[in-house]
């Protein structure tokens, strides 16, 4: 039976603490991750510029009519050269994400293998192994799986800032005030926490940590299922 403990306060930076177990793991393969980042990024960056040219597209039509569909359908082929470029940044990216997402993966189910083995046989004749296994994958998929899904935050990141940015071009007052709205809002992102939650093997709740800190975590469930 689990020693009870009681819920910590959530505690700020929960996202850090994600990047920075990343960057750890990543250790001798963190120029991967960083490439799918800039690769990610500028995919992005080469669709912001999609709605300029369907501009130019819709300007030549509406100044010379009939007369601009020759330079409107030039326009809109450049959109598909922009697609097509931003599809060949895309592609590469997301398979360098999945490779580093594989290794914290790896890694990280050797490192809890590892403080596995090293409790006592007391601790192994009282924890199903079955449970203990499955708490395991549990581990290793959720950090995997975020991993392996930064192209989703990226991509509403630049889809968020590129516009930010034209805005303060075209007019520095509704860009500021925009800028700040975003703040605010990233704000709340950043101080979201993250919770654990522990199942014995008949599926009932035996535990539940609030507000955890990643970096620790690890520790304070091991000594608690002791």
């Amino acid at each position: 039976m689990l020693k009870p403990t009681e819920a910590r306060v959530p505690k700020p930076g929960a996202v850090l603490h994600l990047y920075r177990d990343l960057w750890r793991l990543l250790r001798g393969e963190r120029h991967i991750f960083v490439s799918a980042v800039l690769l990610l990024v500028a995919a992005q960056a080469v669709l912001l510029a999609v709605p300029v040219i369907s501009g130019h597209a819709l300007n030549a039509l509406q100044l010379h009519g009939r007369e601009g569909l020759r330079e409107a359908g030039f326009w809109l082929s450049t959109v598909l050269l922009v697609a097509l470029s931003s599809w060949a940044l895309h592609g590469p990216a997301r398979i360098l994400e999945r490779r580093a997402a594989l290794t914290v993966r790896r890694r990280m189910s050797a490192a809890l293998m590892e403080r596995l083995f090293s409790l006592p046989l007391a601790w192994h004749s009282e924890n199903h192994s079955g449970a203990t296994a499955h708490r395991i994958q549990q581990s290793t998929l959720a950090l995997s799986g975020f991993a392996q899904s930064q192209f989703i935050y990226l991509n509403s990141a630049v889809r968020l800032i590129g516009p930010l940015i034209a805005l303060w071009w075209l007019d520095p007052v509704i860009g500021c005030l925009g800028a700040i709205l975003v703040a605010v809002w990233a704000k709340g992102l950043i101080v979201a926490s993250r919770d654990t939650i522990v199942i014995d093997p008949q599926g009932k709740i035996q535990q539940i940590y609030r507000g955890v800190d990643p970096g620790t975590h690890i520790q304070e469930v091991l000594k608690n299922l002791k």
